[in-house]
């Protein structure tokens, strides 16, 4: 072939550039750099540092509990002691009572709450802690009385207005005579917040979330226990073992018209020259 047919063949040949047309050609990627293995992401960090923190905070809350739950047994069992007569406590019970009692002093020592108020958490609980420490027979005894006490309010509401013909009617000025009486025999269970004590706050029988309730105030329960033989036994018991003085106001004086001045004097409660009323 002549040189000049060669060089026609030649510039038949498309250069690359050419074949490629117009399309780019992409600009080479840098290779990914793979973590090592065994290393992790900061979201699995993250994700593991809260499980973690959710066990410490699982393994604690169950500690407290065990603590409040042990605190509150020996609190119980103090309480069970102290209330056995010196006389019938043996020599491990007086022991043992020894041994809790200097233990709530060494930590009352440390600024720790201690004793039966400072564990339980409503009045019922109290009550019923209270109420283990009683015998058989002294429970009975309270029950019995409460009983009393109830069907006198159920009569103050009701029972002076039934038909006279039913066996269990009994006429008002012979239901009041009873009332009069088991007044002068077991008091009343002052509810008016009127105290002989007057540093006793009306609101002591109060859970509106404000003040402080009073089996949890060692200082306001041990006034309260002082107070009365009816108050000492509701607040350490919850037994009303005599007619709350509040609804016997509204019997008295609202429904049957006495003055609020015979009343008082029914009940024991005086007013000084300021006009500030308590029980003398």
């Amino acid at each position: 072939m002549s040189e000049i047919e060669n060089k026609k063949q030649e510039d038949k040949i498309p250069a690359p550039s050419e074949a490629a047309g117009s399309a780019e050609v992409p600009a080479p990627q840098p290779p990914v750099k793979e973590k090592p293995k065994g290393i992790l992401t900061d979201e699995q960090v993250q994700k593991l540092k809260g499980e973690e923190l959710a066990k410490i905070a699982a393994r604690n809350e169950k500690k407290s509990q065990q603590e409040k739950a042990a605190a509150m047994q020996e609190a119980v069992r103090f309480e069970q002691l102290r209330a056995i007569p010196a006389k019938l406590r043996s020599k491990e019970e007086a022991r043992e009572l020894n041994r809790l009692n200097q233990k709530q002093r060494r930590a009352a020592e440390k600024g720790e709450a201690v004793g039966l108020t400072n564990q339980v958490e409503t009045r019922e609980q109290y009550w019923d802690i209270n109420r283990s420490t009683l015998s058989k027979p002294k429970m009975e005894i309270l029950q019995e009385r409460e009983s009393r006490v109830e069907d006198i309010l159920n009569w103050m509401k009701y029972g002076h207005e039934i038909d006279p013909s039913d066996e269990l009617y009994v006429p008002l000025k012979e239901g009041i005579a009873d009332i009069i009486a088991d007044i002068k025999e077991f008091g009343v269970l002052r509810t008016m917040g009127m105290f002989y004590d007057q540093s006793i706050s009306p609101f002591w029988d109060s859970e509106d979330g404000v003040h402080i309730p009073f089996y949890k105030d060692t200082v306001l329960l041990k006034k309260l226990l002082e107070e009365s033989t009816p108050q000492n036994i509701y607040c350490k018991y919850g037994f009303c073992t005599a007619i709350p003085d509040s609804d016997l106001r509204d019997f008295l004086v609202y429904r049957c018209k006495w003055s609020f001045d015979d009343f008082m004097r029914l009940v024991g409660m005086k007013q000084n020259m300021e006009g500030r009323i308590s029980y003398s």
